[in-house]
Order: C-alpha cells, then sequence, then structure tokens
C-alpha cells in the first residue's frame, strides 16, 4: 500500500481502509484520534530524552490533551509511576 501526505501530520492511504472503532481514521480529527493511538517507539535510547523525568514523559500526553486537573494529573503519573515499579525515580 502506497501512502500519500495531503497535509502534515495527515497520511491518506491509496487503497483500503483503516477503522478505529468502526470510523475510517482519514475522516476522524487529529487531536480526537490522537487521545486513544498513540507511536510507540522500538528503540527507548531514540525516543526518551534524557533531560525529561520519567513523570515529565509519563504527564505530557495527560496536558496535552487537558485530561484532569494539575493536581489530578500529578497524582495520576504517581499511580501510574508505582504500578510500573517506578517509585524511586522522579
Amino acid at each position: 500500500m502506497w501512502w500519500t501526505a495531503p497535509a502534515p501530520g495527515r497520511l491518506t492511504p491509496s487503497a483500503g481502509e483503516i477503522l478505529f472503532d468502526g470510523q475510517a481514521v482519514g475522516s476522524l480529527p487529529a487531536r480526537a484520534l490522537a487521545r486513544h493511538v498513540q507511536p510507540v517507539f522500538q528503540d527507548p535510547y531514540s525516543s526518551l530524552n534524557p533531560r525529561k523525568t520519567v513523570g515529565a514523559i509519563i504527564r505530557a500526553p495527560l496536558t496535552v490533551h487537558r485530561i484532569g486537573a494539575a493536581q489530578d494529573r500529578r497524582s495520576e503519573v504517581g499511580s501510574a509511576r508505582v504500578v510500573a515499579g517506578d517509585e524511586i525515580c522522579s
């Protein structure tokens, strides 16, 4: 399948269809889609910024998508880090 880029950040398939929750991905607003679909980087050394803390990296999507108040985000990040076994990293 070949891809063409009609606008920055959006790709349009030249054939076939990609569905997410029963809707064509191309018809969904980019922001709405980004709340549910995130890239998964295979090489953490090239995808993670060593200057940022673990908490800042986990909190970034919550802040970008305006999920919860600042205090709620801090609480969620703390909970996620405990679950992941990261309670000693800052």
